[in-house]
């Protein structure tokens, strides 16, 4: 959002999270970024929910408390190795994340969640 807002010389909607990644566009060395990028899958139900921080890409399946399955993406590009079991502090801060990253909402309430309220 505020990428499309910077490029049309507006301000993006508030609240909003959103960075302009505007000066990679454009070759400036002084992007900002995230301090993660988290998203959900939510076809059918809740199916996934995905958090890439630094070289880590940590996967919660099926529902919001299952286990963290962890990946080493700058040395297993093809995502082939879950080394959570040899990163447990590392799996223990992504699950922490992809809890705190996750905001319930009625228009996308999952099937582990139904009928819980």
């Amino acid at each position: 959002m505020a990428t499309a807002a910077e490029l049309a010389g507006t301000k993006p909607p508030t609240p909003n999270d959103s960075i302009s990644f505007v000066p990679t566009l454009i070759g400036k060395a002084s992007q900002k970024s995230h301090e993660f990028l988290y998203w959900e899958f939510h076809e059918g139900g809740f199916k996934q929910a995905a958090l890439y921080r630094s070289r880590w890409k940590g996967i919660r399946s099926s529902g919001p408390n299952e286990p963290v399955v962890l990946y080493d993406v700058t040395n297993d590009i093809g995502e082939k190795t879950n080394v959570a079991k040899a990163q447990p502090e590392i799996a223990e801060t992504i699950g922490t994340y992809l809890k705190s990253a996750r905001t319930a909402s009625p228009e996308w309430e999952p099937k582990w969640q139904a009928g819980s309220r």
